[in-house]
């Protein structure tokens, strides 16, 4: 059973996700993507302490499609599609689409971060991100892209004055999952508050020449 786990980072979801099917006795093969070298060289070390067997690949998880891999399972894990504009998932999922078998599944983890944003945290100027003895993090809204429906925000820390721009969709689960009715014949939802899975099955076989 071939995985890949895409924006991977370190790698966390896809490994764990092999090791669960690994104990239930399936032989797998996991592909990490990502453009962040770093991180998926330890991705790779943490694997093989696993017992995992497992490629690294550098490259935009928009062009999976184009690296010449077929999957069994595609794997989104721990909240990434909130860097992803409404543009980039579709071609995301159509990537995704070209690459998986014909019974294929994708697994997107994350949080409804429109509902957690808007309704429960409310959406602020400034907000207070972490705040420790090491660490004092605020966001700070900077403007909103009004074609892509991204809002952008810079992270500072106080103490050592870091700062970074951030680009951030505020996806809820309902807009994931309509993208995914549109290149997946069944979508389903498993939910635990703001957290969730949804699970894509079955490839419509559309592509990305088809959308772009």
């Amino acid at each position: 059973m071939s995985i890949i786990d895409l924006a991977a980072g370190t790698g966390i979801g896809g490994i764990a996700l092999s090791k669960v099917l690994k104990e239930k006795g399936f032989s797998v093969k996991l592909y990490l993507i990502d453009l962040r070298e770093n991180s998926l060289l330890i991705g790779k070390k943490f694997s093989e302490s696993e017992g995992i067997s497992c490629e690294i690949i550098k490259s935009d998880v928009k062009n999976v499609h184009k690296l010449g891999l077929k999957a069994d399972i595609a794997l989104m894990y721990g909240n990434v599609h909130a860097t992803f504009s409404p543009i980039d998932l579709n071609l995301i999922m159509a990537a995704v689409s070209e690459t998986l078998n014909e019974n294929g599944l994708f697994i997107i983890q994350g949080m409804n971060n429109f509902y957690y944003v808007f309704y429960e945290r409310g959406y602020k100027e400034i907000l207070p991100e972490k705040v420790d003895k090491n660490k004092i993090l605020i966001s700070i809204h900077s403007n909103y892209d009004h074609f892509n429906g991204m809002f952008k925000r810079y992270y500072l820390d106080l103490i050592s004055g870091k700062k970074i721009g951030i680009d951030i969709r505020f996806w809820d689960f309902g807009g994931i999952i309509g993208i995914s009715k549109i290149f997946f014949k069944e979508v389903n939802l498993i939910r635990d508050g703001i957290l969730g899975f949804i699970l894509a099955k079955n490839p419509r076989g559309l592509k990305v020449k088809d959308i772009e």
